[in-house]
């Protein structure tokens, strides 16, 4: 029987500190800046949470990932682990990181890489996430997001209906509907 034995240490505070009327920009200007890594944030429609998590907080995080990570295991059930990934979805002014994030079992479903939208081009980049089966994507860095004809459009800077017949004429399709405008 495997025990936990928690040793008895002086644990640093957890700190808090909740700021109102802050912008979008203020807020992703904060998150990316690089000396601000160890700090979680949470933002709201305009309220900013940071927050330095404290000894105590770090060892229950890791505890209960740890125990994830192993229970999957053990069941051969199939995850992926994005560890303290921040969601940002500027459409509904909201940004949150999680202590520990998994996809179980829709893991194989779930593709992450650089966006072609704002032009990732950071080796290793994973902002952005398309979902397998319902073919919706989106990314956490510009907020871009939608189904598979939005993202070609927005990648190749068309409107939907030309997205739609760029596609068709390339796979020598008719577009139907087109002689209805």
């Amino acid at each position: 029987m495997a025990t936990i034995e928690k040793q008895a240490q002086e644990r640093s505070p957890e700190t808090r500190v909740l700021l109102r009327g802050i912008s979008w920009e203020v807020y992703e200007s904060l998150r990316d800046n690089e000396s601000n890594n160890h700090l979680r944030m949470t933002y709201d429609r305009g309220t900013l949470e940071i927050m330095s998590p404290s000894d105590e907080h770090e060892w229950v995080k890791r505890l209960i990932g740890r125990m994830i990570e192993a229970i999957t295991e053990e069941l051969r059930i199939p995850v992926r682990s994005l560890s303290a990934t921040t969601w940002r979805r500027r459409d509904i002014d909201k940004g949150l990181e999680a202590d520990e994030c998994y996809f179980i079992r829709s893991h194989p479903k779930i593709r992450h890489g650089p966006c072609p939208v704002h032009g990732s081009t950071s080796p290793g980049s994973r902002t952005f996430s398309v979902n397998l089966d319902t073919g919706r994507y989106y990314c956490h860095k510009c907020q871009s997001h939608g189904h598979a004809l939005e993202l070609w459009a927005a990648v190749h800077k068309l409107a939907i209906y030309e997205a739609a017949l760029e596609l068709c004429r390339a796979v020598g399709r008719d577009v139907p509907w087109i002689n209805r405008w």
